[in-house]
């Protein structure tokens, strides 16, 4: 449901690079996949603050999806399970119909399955990757059209700080994390020349509900390494996805923000 329709022009998008307005309104959409999560809630309502419609992607929780559709304008949600192969297209499509073309893509949606390697199946390898990694490239993909027609284009790509270093039981997780960030590097040096610009942000120990299950002794280990001595939060991972779908980001694309609090052994 549109929850509102009143125009306004985003304070964020003000040069000479502006972003593709909705047919529906004069304000850009940003797709948010993941976004009943932390960081994805956190994302949505900044990009909403900055003046975007957000698209709010869910897989399960739809009692959080539309509270938090209610405290964006112009927010609405969205239902699929990415870790099917059509499911990504349909996505777009219906983002598109619904609310017109998408200016930002956000791909925040994952998962993570703690397994030594040689305890790993192959189907959960299956798993992680195509939720993590076919996800993003089939939903990136999917709005590069759009986006070259308009000559203006953000993909941001959450990956994780355990994509650069590994992690034990990790594995999987972090592999199909250092994907992404290859094939956000390829695909900025694709679509630089069409005014898209591809990036990543790489949280840290972040305060969620998944880490929230981890006990207080490992909580207390993972601190210690982090040089603001506490964890981060999703405000904080969302701070740099807002200023990469920003204009004070245009020459930036191809790299990745970290957002880790200078976490040792990094």
């Amino acid at each position: 449901m549109m929850l509102s329709t009143t125009p306004e022009q985003p304070t964020h998008l003000t040069n000479s690079a502006v972003a593709p307005a909705s047919s529906h309104n004069s304000t850009p959409v940003a797709l948010i996949t993941g976004a009943s999560g932390g960081i994805g809630r956190a994302c949505a309502t900044t990009l909403a603050a900055q003046g975007f419609a957000v698209a709010i992607h869910y897989r399960h929780g739809k009692t959080r999806a539309l509270e938090l559709a209610a405290q964006c304008d112009r927010g609405q949600i969205f239902q699929a399970d990415l870790s099917c192969p059509d499911s990504s297209s349909q996505l777009i499509k219906d983002v598109q119909k619904a609310m017109g073309p998408i200016g930002v893509l956000v791909n925040n949606a994952g998962m993570t399955i703690d397994k030594l390697t040689l305890m790993s199946s192959f189907e959960q390898y299956e798993t992680i990757f195509s939720t993590n990694l076919r996800a993003t490239y089939q939903l990136s993909k999917a709005v590069l059209k759009p986006m070259i027609k308009h000559q203006w284009g953000r993909i941001i790509n959450i990956t994780s700080i355990i994509g650069h270093t590994g992690a034990r039981g990790q594995s999987l997780y972090s592999s199909s994390k250092a994907a992404i960030t290859a094939f956000t590097q390829s695909l900025a040096a694709e679509t630089g020349r069409f005014n898209i610009l591809c990036n990543c942000v790489a949280p840290g120990y972040i305060t969620t509900a998944m880490t929230e299950t981890i006990s207080a002794p490992v909580q207390e280990q993972i601190i210690h390494r982090i040089h603001l001595g506490r964890p981060g939060t999703p405000a904080e991972v969302a701070a740099a996805v807002g200023f990469l779908a920003s204009d004070d980001a245009a020459y930036i694309t191809g790299t990745t923000i970290h957002v880790n609090g200078g976490m040792a052994g990094f």
